[in-house]
């Protein structure tokens, strides 16, 4: 990849066909992509991109979402995954990701996977010199991946 490179219209028909090839389920209708804030430029400059706020219906919005292609309704997120220096010449190579339904699946961890934690009035010693500090609070365990 190269600083020129930028994400097309041909990319994303291809991916919505390996989705329909591999029998993945839309989510209400449609695909849903993660991008990043860089990333969404490409997108929204292609010209037949549908942004939320031109939708007929715009109900059931996702958080941060943008728009729509070709069935595919994109996401903004700053955690959308970069490879810092993938590219050639060391440039940042952006990933998108288009999923449908159940493509994450969660499991839990065996053994104390939810722990909650107490400390109570006075347990902090001398920096609680008058006792008037107590906490709760909980730890949870679980994993979550890409379903096969």
């Amino acid at each position: 990849m190269t600083s020129t490179d930028k994400f097309t219209s041909a990319e994303i028909k291809k991916a919505v066909r390996t989705l329909e090839k591999s029998y993945a389920m839309p989510i209400n209708g449609d695909y849903v992509g993660i991008v990043s804030p860089d990333s969404k430029y490409d997108i929204m400059s292609i010209p037949e991109w549908l942004a939320v706020k031109e939708y007929s219906t715009p109900k059931d919005l996702y958080e941060g979402e943008l728009g729509s292609l070709y069935g595919v309704r994109f996401v903004e997120s700053p955690l959308a995954k970069v490879f810092t220096g993938a590219g050639a010449s060391g440039i940042d190579v952006h990933a998108t990701l288009i999923f449908g339904a159940m493509a994450f699946v969660k499991t839990e961890i065996g053994g104390e996977s939810l722990s909650n934690i107490i400390k109570p009035l006075g347990s902090a010693g001398a920096a609680d010199p008058l006792n008037q500090r107590a906490t709760s609070g909980y730890t949870r365990t679980s994993h979550y991946k890409m379903a096969a």
